[in-house]
This record gives C-alpha cells, structure tokens and sequence, in this order.
C-alpha cells in the first residue's frame, strides 16, 4: 500500500496517469478523421499491403516510406485482430507519443530540471491540443517527436564520449 501512495506523490506519475486517463478518454470518444494528406497515406498503407515495397518504390516518388509503413502495419494488425486500421494506428501513435513523453523526461533529467518542471512538461506534452491532436490523425508528423528527441539524445552522449564527464 506504501508504494501505491508513494507513486502518487511523485508529480512526474501524476503527470503521466493525467495524461493515459485524458488519451483513454480520446481514444473511446473520436475518430481519425481521413482527409486531405490522410488520403494519400492510407492510399500508400493500402499499396504496401495489397502490392508490397516493389510497387511503392515503382509508383514514386512517394512520400517518406516510414509513416506509409506504419499504417500498413495498422492495417495488417486491424485485419488480424478485427479491429479497424485507424483504432490500431491511434494506439500506435499514442504509444509513440508516450515514448515521446519517457525521451523528454530522460532530457529533462540530464539538464537537471526541477523536477516539478518536469512533471509540467509531461503533462503539457500528454494534454497539448496541438500534440494530442497529432495522434488522433493521419500524419506524419506524430512519428518524428521521439526521433528528434533520440538524435538530441545521441548528441549528448557524443558530446559526452568526445569532452568527457562533467
């Protein structure tokens, strides 16, 4: 029970339980609406799994190959499990955005941010309309957060491995 109470003191947990109860929220009452680019990339998801790499490459140019990837994948997971592609893809994106939320935090620890700080940020992260709505849709952008921040990440461990420890 002690450790129940423990994880509920820390902000940083309460930052992100307030931001799985807000997304669990979103995913049971919307849906992906499938407009404009979100067009071209379903069309793209459905060629990869109906005609595979070879026709995506000979079609080109093509958007980038990765997010087309992604939701292909979402296609061939909702088929198998009964699901509709764009419930698997939101589930998808929201994983990707919680990565996004766990790389920030790991930057934010390695600035030595208070850490009151850090719970905001990971908060405004899981409850920004304009970051929440990236992952209610079909674009691309959901999927570059955790890789700038990873590059971010790979900077400083260069950076370190090269001047050495502060």
């Amino acid at each position: 029970m002690k450790n129940k109470i423990y994880l509920l003191q820390n902000p940083i947990n309460i930052a992100f339980l307030i931001s799985f109860i807000y997304w669990i929220y979103l995913v049971l009452n919307s849906r992906m609406p499938i407009l404009s680019d979100a067009i071209g990339f379903e069309a793209l998801g459905k060629m990869l799994v109906q005609k595979g790499w070879v026709e995506f490459f000979k079609s080109g140019p093509n958007r980038e190959p990765f997010y087309p990837m992604l939701v292909a994948l979402s296609m061939m997971l909702g088929k198998f499990f009964g699901l509709s592609y764009q419930l698997v893809q939101t589930l998808i994106q929201f994983l990707i955005l919680f990565l996004t939320q766990v790389l920030t935090l790991r930057i934010l620890r390695l600035l030595k941010i208070n850490n009151k700080l850090r719970a905001l940020t990971i908060l405004y992260l899981g409850i920004s309309p304009a970051i929440v709505n990236s992952a209610l849709s079909l674009y691309s952008e959901i999927a570059t957060y955790p890789f700038i921040l990873a590059i971010m990440l790979l900077i400083y461990k260069s950076w370190v491995s090269f001047s050495g420890p502060r």
